[in-house]
């Protein structure tokens, strides 16, 4: 769950001996730093972090949201391995319904299979040809997903049922400030969200212009410049 990923922060910032004045996350990490802002307001520990920027998520209930994450859960469920290589799982999630560049990216959290979770398989290869004059080559060990697929699915609902208004709405005094980005070209928002969110007291909506729901690719500079400035005001706040 998201309070679980949240928990999860607060035992690597103790273990590092920080507390964090900004904490900064994209979709599903953004409603990750809204519990990890809404834990310590709980626990009237909301001192140290200043801000918490949440980029293209809502605060509250979402259904409809993150579908292209559960085409792609679907796809390692149907698409569980192991594979003889990265390329071979590359294009099994291909033929499930996964562009090839999202397979490739995927590809990059496969791991290599256990020796006693192997099936037996001949541990070298045959030669290409009948008279090549190169030997078996010895055989490259299946590879699995270290995703947890069904923990990620349960993170993903955890997202989309959890509701941080609250939050931004009736916070008690010293909870972070929240900054929400809006992605001008995302498909999450709707106007009445919007209208709450420039109305909540403990947060401030910003729009990014000619961006999609991937703000950090589409558009970095402009996202700097709305950014930058607030950050210096947590960071470096001016003396009363």
């Amino acid at each position: 769950t998201l309070q679980a990923a949240a928990a999860d922060l607060q035992r690597t910032f103790a273990s590092m001996g920080v507390a964090p004045a900004v904490l900064v996350g994209h979709s599903l990490g953004g409603k990750t730093a809204l519990a990890y802002a809404g834990a310590g307001a709980a626990a009237d520990e909301g001192g140290a972090l200043r801000q918490a920027w949440v980029l293209d998520a809502l605060p509250g209930p979402s259904p409809s949201a993150a579908g292209d994450a559960s085409k792609v859960l679907a796809a390692l469920r149907a698409v569980p391995g192991p594979f003889p290589t990265r390329e071979a799982a590359v294009v099994e999630l291909h033929e499930a319904g996964v562009a090839p560049e999202t397979g490739r990216w995927l590809s990059g959290s496969l791991e290599v299979m256990p020796e006693g979770e192997r099936e037996p398989a001949p541990e070298l290869e045959p030669a290409p040809e009948p008279h090549s004059s190169k030997g078996a080559r010895r055989r490259p060990p299946p590879l699995r997903w270290a995703i947890n697929v069904e923990g990620a699915g349960e993170m993903l609902d955890s997202y989309r049922e959890l509701d941080f208004w609250p939050l931004l709405e009736d916070a008690p005094a010293g909870t972070a400030h929240v900054h929400v980005v809006q992605a001008e070209r995302g498909d999450l928002w709707q106007e009445a969200d919007v209208e709450r969110l420039r109305a909540a007291r403990h947060a401030t909506h910003h729009l990014l212009r000619d961006a999609g729901h991937n703000v950090h690719v589409d558009n970095p500079v402009e996202l700097v410049k709305i950014m930058a400035p607030r950050l210096a005001e947590a960071l470096w706040p001016r003396a009363p």
